[in-house]
């Protein structure tokens, strides 16, 4: 933390959380109108918990993506609209690829998470879908933690 640049302290808070923030303003009004409508923010288990992987901004900027889900979730209920946040842990992507140790990384998560593996872009879909669907009509300001059993509260 001691090394971070204050320009990239801002640069992912500004990505993180200053994006969901602006998406979610322009959308809650014809999310009103409707009296319906699904926000769902990708938070991260590095916003949840010390993983050891995760940069501080990075972790701040998601924990404090979960803080702003909740306070809305519970600002616009009453308009049918819920909000939540998938918090993935370990997921093989384009951005897990650019670090340099990446198969280090991987197998550290592996030895520490009950299912064994990493996830699975199709894993945060699953996640993804059931949010936007009536199934979780009555589920709003939670977070599903999407980490092989990595994170268990």
């Amino acid at each position: 933390m001691e090394e971070t640049p204050l320009d990239a302290w801002q640069q992912t808070v500004a990505v993180n959380l200053t994006g969901a923030f602006l998406v979610s303003r322009a959308a809650i009004p014809l999310m009103k109108r409707n009296r319906w409508g699904r926000i769902i923010n990708m938070a991260s288990q590095s916003g949840r918990m010390y993983t050891g992987f995760g940069s501080a901004c990075y972790a701040a900027s998601k924990s404090g993506l979960i803080g702003f889900s909740r306070v809305l979730a519970g600002e616009i209920g009453e308009y049918g609209i819920t909000v939540n946040c998938i918090s993935p842990g370990r997921i093989k992507t384009a951005m897990a690829a650019t670090f340099a140790n990446e198969d280090e990384i991987d197998r550290q998560y592996i030895v520490r998470t009950p299912l064994r593996r990493v996830g699975t872009t199709d894993d945060v879909a699953g996640a993804l879908r059931f949010l936007v669907s009536d199934a979780a009509s009555f589920v709003t300001g939670t977070v599903i933690d999407v980490t092989g059993g990595f994170f268990m509260p």
